[in-house]
C-alpha cells in the first residue's frame, strides 16, 4: 500500500514496478507465508493501475529464504512489511 500512497502523492496513476529488497515473512495473495524474517526478494512483474477501487498494486515477486529455498507468487496487499532495506522503481507508463 506504500507504493500506491507514493504514486497517489505523485500524480502516476499507472505504472510498470521493478525492485529488490527483504521482507518480513512475505504473504502470497493464495495465503502461503514464508516463516522467515531474513528473506530477499526480487519483484518479477510489477504494476500500478488506477481501478474502481482505486490504486492498486500488483507485485508478483520471487522469494528466498534463508535455507535457499525459493517461491513465487503475487504478494498479499498490505501485508509484506519491509525488513531493512527495498530498493524500488516506478516508472510511469504515460499514454501515446
Amino acid at each position: 500500500m506504500a507504493i500506491e500512497e507514493v504514486c497517489r502523492e505523485h500524480g502516476i496513476e499507472s505504472a510498470h514496478i521493478y525492485g529488490i529488497g527483504s521482507i518480513n515473512e512475505p504473504v502470497f495473495e493464495d495465503g502461503h507465508r514464508v516463516a522467515c524474517i531474513a528473506t530477499e526478494i526480487a519483484i518479477e512483474n510489477g504494476s500500478l493501475e488506477n481501478t474502481a477501487d482505486g490504486l492498486r498494486a500488483s507485485i508478483d515477486a520471487a522469494v528466498v529464504d534463508t535455507d535457499g529455498t525459493i517461491y513465487h507468487g503475487r504478494l498479499a496487499r498490505g501485508d509484506n512489511p519491509v525488513g531493512v532495506t527495498f530498493e524500488l522503481v516506478i516508472i510511469e507508463k504515460r499514454g501515446s
